[in-house]
């Protein structure tokens, strides 16, 4: 059985629901049985709150001090609403028959992901936006659950917009920073400044070097046919540097003129396509037999 094989798939979609069900049925459980326990935490009084036992399941018992309290009531409000956004993401691919065996273990880490994000949310808002003497009984228990829900609901776009924010302010100059790394993980823009020959023969196997920047081991050079839009021409090709590659063009992919367009692409992430240089592949006339050749084949006879 393949993993493309649809009985497979109609399995792993059915456990995948029923797991989602029990999750979420566990994560509104868990904020009943501690909600509690976060009143008393952020109730006030004179004295320090005291611990509260808290028992789960009839199985698992804990003893929350008010700060594990509220710690614990933003994790499963957060991995509340990142069940929310997975149950229905997953509902919406079930329902149209577009659900795909590869986005599983996305739908599996997106609660986590929500979790802890609303932890690093919740430490910095404890730690940059209330004094340092705040108390438990300082914080609003609805507001923080209810900031910690969305957060997981829209762990997706608050991850996304931080790293435009960040990518914004701490922006480095072209080739600084990572691009003077060994072994990034993004791979920069390629760009073609010269292929030598500019030029090359017809039915004749051309080997070209391609010299520019940004090259690197997962680089591809696309060959096609300028202006007819028949496709890429097979080429074999190996890095030499970062400023420099070579191809090589079989002749029976030569076997008539007009002009050859080359690319380079990296993948991503980063990576991108660079500019495109032209070569002609030309006719070559047979060279000319000489007079005195002539008559000497001629004299033979």
């Amino acid at each position: 059985m393949t993993a493309d094989s649809p009985k497979l798939l109609a399995w792993i979609t059915t456990l995948l629901g029923l797991g989602l069900m029990v999750m979420g049925t566990v994560l509104v459980y868990v904020l009943v049985v501690i909600w509690p326990a976060v009143t008393v935490a952020t109730a006030g009084g004179t004295g320090p709150a005291p611990a509260q036992r808290v028992q789960l399941f009839g199985v698992v018992t804990l003893q929350l001090v008010p700060d594990a309290a509220l710690l614990l009531l933003v994790v499963m409000s957060s991995a509340l609403g990142g069940f929310v956004h997975a149950a229905t993401s997953f509902a919406t691919y079930v329902g149209n028959r577009a659900l795909a065996l590869s986005w599983v273990w996305w739908y599996l880490l997106r609660i986590f992901i929500g979790a802890a994000l609303a932890v690093i949310f919740y430490l910095a808002i404890r730690g940059g936006f209330l004094a340092a003497q705040a108390d438990t009984s300082d914080v609003n228990p609805y507001g923080m659950a209810a900031l910690a829900g969305l957060v997981g609901l829209f762990s997706k776009q608050a991850t996304d917009k931080l790293e435009e924010v960040f990518t914004t302010l701490f922006r480095v100059q072209d080739r600084k920073g990572d691009a003077l790394r060994k072994d990034k993980v993004a791979l920069p823009a390629p760009r073609l400044v010269a292929v030598a020959p500019s030029s090359v023969p017809r039915n004749a196997t051309a080997v070209l070097r391609l010299l520019g920047e940004g090259f690197a081991a997962e680089s591809t050079a696309r060959v096609s046919r300028a202006g007819d839009g028949r496709g890429d021409v097979p080429a074999a090709q190996r890095v030499v540097s970062d400023t420099a590659m070579e191809l090589t063009i079989d002749e029976r992919a030569l076997d008539e003129g007009g002009a050859l367009q080359l690319v380079v692409v990296n993948p991503a992430p980063g990576g991108g396509t660079s500019n495109a240089l032209v070569i002609q592949v030309e006719d070559v006339e047979p060279r000319r037999s000489s007079p005195l050749l002539g008559r000497l084949r001629r004299t033979r006879k």
